[in-house]
Order: structure tokens, then sequence, then C-alpha cells
């Protein structure tokens, strides 16, 4: 599948992390896009190596972690073109909605921090993707990640693998 699994707030969980490495298999998608708060020191070079990640810094990422694993330091915000739209990807700590970072109707923006799921469409056309946190989820919510395809965003479940929410989107790619 043309699409990435979207995580955020691993915090260094290894368990977490190899599961949704499992879970990249599972969906057939070969990319991880990571909303801030990897913590890659606790998983260490080795594990991270396993898979191509896009990452974000986040709140509780240090840039001597990176370094520790040999990795760069992610900037704050990353934007990425992906049929016909832009994700623009967060940790959610500085930007936590996406106005004032030049989106437009049908774009989406990602982010992390707050440990709960959420997957709207806000009132400009913009659609809100937090995918939860794989490490320690709160508010009631489970331990969640994100599989963003160019027809259907879901947020599912890290264990059980259900899904808790679903939103169709149009593939603009032909645009």
């Amino acid at each position: 599948m043309e699409g990435y699994l979207v995580a955020s707030d691993i915090h260094g969980d290894r368990e977490a992390f190899e599961r949704l490495l499992e879970l990249l298999g599972e969906h057939h998608v070969e990319s991880m896009l990571v909303c801030g708060d990897l913590q890659p020191e606790y998983l260490g070079p080795t594990l991270i190596g396993t898979v191509e990640m896009t990452l974000v810094r986040g709140n509780c990422d240090s840039s001597y972690e990176f370094q520790s694993v040999g990795k760069p330091v992610p900037p704050l915000v990353r934007r990425i073109p992906w049929h016909g739209r832009t994700i623009v990807m967060t940790h959610g700590d500085r930007w936590p909605g996406p106005y004032g970072l030049s989106m437009r109707e049908g774009d989406l923006f990602l982010f992390g921090h707050i440990h709960v799921p959420r997957l709207y469409v806000d009132p400009n056309g913009i659609i809100i993707l937090n995918p939860g946190s794989a490490a320690y989820p709160r508010g009631g919510s489970a331990a969640s990640y994100a599989i963003l395809s160019p027809e259907r965003i879901e947020i599912r479940s890290l264990w059980e693998n259900t899904v808790l929410q679903g939103l169709e989107i149009e593939d603009r790619s032909a645009r």
C-alpha cells in the first residue's frame, strides 16, 4: 500500500516500537511518520535503523539522544507533499493546530503531544490527525497509531489492531 504508518509519543518504549515495526509489515507500508517524542536513545541505533522514518522533534527529544544513536536532530516542523496534498507534521507542543502554517483545504495536519487520538476535518477543510500515543495513552484511550493511505485514514489500537476511528478521503494525485 502506498501510505504511511503514523505514530507519536513512543517515549523509548521498545515493546511498543517493535509492535509498530510488525504493523508496518501487516499493513504493507514501508515508512513511518513519527510526530515527536521518539526518545531514540532508549531504542538504540540497531532497532531504529530497521525502518525508514520521517521524524519531527518532540518536547522530550533531546539533541544528545539523536547524536548518541548517530541520527541528525529532526526539525520541529516538516512539510511533505503527498498525493496532491501537503502533510504538515509537528509535535503539537509549539503548534497545537494548523493555524499560521500556510495550509489549505484538504491538507493534513499531523501532531502528537496530547497522547489522545484525534481525527476530524476542521472548519477550513484541513484534516487533523493525532495518532495518539503508542506507549502512554491518556484520557481512557488505548495505545494507538494511524494508517494513512491515499483514500482513507484510520486510527487503530496498537495491540488489537482494530479500527478506532476512520475517515474516507479523496486521492488527489490525479489533479
